[in-house]
């Protein structure tokens, strides 16, 4: 627990967040109301509603979770939509993003952070030096992991993946990105939500004979390769969406649908019941000018100004004191030292110049132009809670193993989605 005091009064506000951001106490040090009090755990939100309780004033919650989709189901926030400030800022962010956080007119919560899908992400530039097509489906996509250990034959020194992980981690994650990905698609408005289709059979199948150890990908126990270039990895399986030489894979589905790209907010709102609530509406209004930068550019379509480093002008002049220690120090060096003192100094004004050229910003407009090809399709993720089951956490697992084989997993998880439809009243 945090206590943040801007004066004394007996109305002080409460905030209980689901995350730790430095924006939050950045705001409540700012904000020129009362005391500002932040715990980082404490009541469950939807039985404090039904309780009509009036202990937290705000509560900050991620649109992914269960309990934040059924407080905006059941509107149980104050609309925001009266206070200028908040207003301004929803207007700017991406539409998708508007649809978390307001309904039919009205403003019910403030984003304060994304979380972007734990996506892949491809060389571009290794594609087209090794004339590979960049897939556009899932289908393609496991079809050239099924072609690539032949292409590889060709090419001593590229890797299918970051050669630190092994062929358990690899065949782990794809066919969870795989799964997690069509979960996210038949689970969008109009889809029929079930694993039994033709789509998803035939990528499973596709996925199972994919010959990992042709991918030159170790098994466990193997040694492991931790010192390696980038530029010779074609898929990167840890990606940020911003990352500098990789871009996000984005994959359909079936030929015809359109990519999806989840990404999950961070939201703060204000309880009904809170008798602050005008102190906390003005302090999520504050909140909104603490939003940092990087955020605004991944919320906002309008923010495509780079980002500058803000300790880039301290670093070159750490850089240029140490360049002129050695340049003085050259000067009184014996002979028999000069040569490696001018060595250390040539690298010195590399490193230098190296910094000044690449180190100017945190995110470059070029990486902000990248970053907007990807969120055209950016979806706000919704709670859906299959993937928090623990019968869809075994099922993988013990497909995985070899426990169940392909039709089998198909049954299971159709009987999951079942049963999560019935508890659910569906």
């Amino acid at each position: 627990m945090l206590i943040l005091c801007n004066g004394a009064s007996a109305s002080a506000l409460t905030v209980q967040a689901s995350f730790n951001d430095p924006l939050i106490e950045e705001a409540g040090q700012a904000f020129a109301g009362d005391a500002v009090k932040i715990l980082e755990s404490g009541q469950n939100v939807l039985q404090s509603m039904l309780s009509q309780s009036s202990a937290i004033d705000i509560y900050i919650l991620n649109s992914s979770g269960q309990e934040y989709d059924s407080i905006f189901a059941r509107r149980y926030m104050c609309d925001l939509s009266g206070n200028a400030a908040i207003a301004a800022f929803t207007g700017q962010l991406y539409p998708q993003i508007q649809e978390v956080v307001a309904q039919d007119g009205a403003i019910y919560g403030v984003p304060l952070a994304l979380h972007p899908s734990e996506g892949m992400a491809y060389n571009r530039a290794l594609l087209e030096q090794m004339n590979l097509a960049l897939p556009a489906t899932w289908e393609e996509y496991f079809q050239l992991l099924l072609d690539l250990p032949a292409i590889l034959a060709g090419y001593d020194d590229v890797y299918a993946f970051e050669p630190y992980l092994t062929r358990d981690m690899v065949r782990g994650t794809l066919l969870r990105s795989f799964v997690g990905a069509y979960i996210d698609c038949v689970s969008q408005d109009g889809k029929e939500f079930r694993f039994d289709t033709e789509a998803f059979r035939t990528i499973l199948h596709l996925f199972e004979q994919i010959d990992f150890s042709g991918l030159r990908i170790p098994e466990e126990g193997q040694s492991v390769l931790y010192e390696y270039d980038m530029a010779n990895v074609l898929f990167a399986m840890e990606s940020t969406s911003m990352q500098s030489g990789m871009e996000t894979l984005l994959l359909r589905l079936e030929e015809g649908d359109s990519p999806i790209w989840p990404v999950s907010l961070e939201v703060a709102f204000v309880n009904p019941y809170s008798p602050n609530q005008e102190q906390a509406i003005a302090f999520l209004a504050e909140a909104t000018a603490h939003i940092r930068d990087n955020t605004r550019v991944q919320m906002m379509p309008g923010e495509n100004e780079p980002i500058p480093n803000a300790n880039y002008q301290a670093a070159l002049e750490n850089y240029d004191q140490q360049i002129a220690e050695m340049e003085a120090l050259l000067e009184t060096a014996p002979d028999e030292e000069k040569r490696f003192v001018e060595e250390q100094l040539a690298a010195m004004r590399e490193y230098r110049d190296d910094y000044a050229r690449e180190s100017q910003y945190n995110v470059t407009a070029e990486q902000i132009a990248q970053y907007r090809q990807t969120a055209q399709f950016l979806v706000a993720k919704r709670y859906i809670g299959i993937e928090d089951t623990n019968s869809y956490i075994q099922q993988i697992a013990q497909y995985l193993t070899g426990a169940l084989s392909a039709e089998e997993l198909i049954r299971a998880l159709d009987t999951t989605v079942a049963m999560m439809v019935q508890e659910n009243g569906g």
